[in-house]
């Protein structure tokens, strides 16, 4: 990796190679633009999976290893090219942004969209499905029975 310049924000390739540069002291988290991320992190207990398995193979402290990805994740640091149907645009482990043309992606991701909308409409049907079963409950409890007289 070439030296990194503390005046310019990098786009990132990997998560697992990122952060371990990160945590490694040779690239600076205020230096990350964003990360382009191969992996397919659908939820906190997930992320807490890999990192408890050691899917980023650090010698890092685990707990360590998670602040950082959540410090990153929380701030819209990390994109999920595969959640969202996209793929990655950066070749190298870590781009300038100056090096960096949107055009490309743009063109790089018409499914984006349509991926995307997708995974909404599964969540809402997931959301829906349970806001159902609990007024079904609730419908049930409420309801006394009578016993004839």
């Amino acid at each position: 990796m070439d030296k990194i310049n503390t005046d310019v924000m990098y786009i990132g390739n990997s998560l697992s190679m990122c952060v371990r540069d990160i945590l490694a002291g040779r690239m600076p988290i205020e230096n990350v633009e964003r990360i382009e991320a191969g992996t397919m992190i659908p939820n906190f207990e997930s992320l807490q999976r890999m990192i408890q398995e050691d899917y980023f193979g650090y010698r890092f402290d685990k707990d360590l290893t998670l602040e950082v990805v959540e410090y990153l994740l929380f701030r819209g640091k990390i994109v999920q090219c595969r959640l969202l149907g996209d793929s990655k645009v950066c070749k190298e482990p870590w781009t300038k942004m100056l090096d960096w043309k949107w055009q490309d992606h743009q063109e790089s991701s018409p499914g984006q969209k349509e991926h995307s909308d997708g995974y909404t409409a599964r969540l809402n049907a997931k959301l829906e499905a349970q806001q159902a079963m609990i007024k079904a409950q609730e419908t049930l409890e409420d309801m006394s029975v009578v016993e004839p007289a």
